[in-house]
């Protein structure tokens, strides 16, 4: 399944915070009488094949195309992700797989003068390993979905290696698409520390990725990341913001978000909401609330799976 053009054509004008006659809609539902797909269990065998295997990873986006229906903007893709934090295992530290997740194992590094001179010509096997696996995928899939850029982490320069034959690029994880250097933007440490630090620290490298970059979301994580917003929405070349609430709060599309994405519109950024909680007429509630308040422009809702009649009903009384 190619990506609708359509579908490119939004992305294009919620980058740039424009209008059109609908948000933005990341949809997907199961279909209820699925013909059989291809059963996938020898190419999982180890949790390393679960996460990092080409071959399964193609595989099941491609089982994905006959179990679901992809409504609206939504679009298939392929993620080959060495954990959160992949720049941790290119650099000094070894990943251990499990099926559930991939952590970083404690790297024998006493000072930080240790690190010093530490690159990708003087690191682990990880980097080149896991450029090849991404590179096999792409020869699989045959352009027909994208193969998404990994979660490298931010707040530094990186290489941008996986983008399609027009120069277009993906990311994980959070389902966007864009033409040239497309990426979410992010410092989870940030709940850590104060403004004050975050602002000599961290401000000036984001600033400097947004202006080296096509289009960029920057992901703002949990309750205690919110006082660096009035920063992150500073920057004049951030294009828009991806809001988690976090563990145990509600989701993007409940009210009391809504003064938070009031400062985002106030400074022409384009919103990423994601709604999940409830049932589909919960979904369509919240949707209309945020409709209501900020209109269709510069809006990208991205629901949770479901069923083909609830996705039915969400298009029909939404009007999508």
């Amino acid at each position: 399944m190619m990506m609708r053009e359509e579908t490119k054509e939004r992305f294009d004008v919620w980058w740039k915070g424009g209008q059109t006659d609908r948000p933005l809609v990341r949809l997907i539902a199961r279909k209820k009488d699925p013909p059989l797909s291809e059963d996938l269990s020898a190419l999982c065998a180890t949790p390393f094949d679960f996460h990092l295997n080409p071959e399964f990873r193609v595989k099941q986006v491609r089982n994905s195309l006959v179990t679901h229906c992809y409504e609206l903007d939504a679009f298939p893709y392929v993620d080959l992700n060495l954990g959160p934090g992949s720049m941790a295992s290119y650099l000094c530290c070894e990943p251990g797989f499990s099926f559930d997740t991939i952590w970083y194992n404690e790297a024998n590094v006493q000072r930080l003068s240790d690190l010093e001179g530490v690159g990708f010509e003087r690191s682990t096997h990880w980097w080149y390993d896991h450029l090849s696996i991404i590179q096999r995928a792409v020869q699989l899939a045959k352009g027909d979905f994208p193969i998404c850029i990994p979660d490298i982490q931010e707040n530094l320069d990186i290489v941008y290696a996986v983008k399609d034959e027009n120069g277009d690029s993906a990311f994980t994880a959070f389902s966007i698409w864009g033409r040239g250097k497309t990426a979410k933007l992010q410092c989870d440490f940030s709940a850590l520390i104060s403004v004050e630090i975050f602002d000599e620290f961290v401000l000036p490298a984001l600033r400097r990725q947004c202006e080296s970059l096509d289009n960029t979301m920057y992901h703002l994580d949990g309750v205690g990341a919110i006082r660096h917003l009035d920063s992150v929405l500073s920057i004049p070349a951030l294009n828009a913001l991806q809001w988690t609430p976090g563990a145990g709060q509600e989701d993007g599309g409940a009210e009391r978000w809504f003064p938070l994405y009031d400062k985002v519109r106030d400074a022409g950024k384009s919103l990423w909401i994601q709604i999940y909680d409830g049932d589909i007429d919960e979904w369509i509630r919240r949707s209309k609330n945020v409709i209501q308040r900020y209109g269709v422009r510069g809006i990208y809702f991205v629901y949770g799976e479901t069923d083909e009649k609830s996705a039915k009903k969400l298009i029909h009384e939404l009007h999508f």
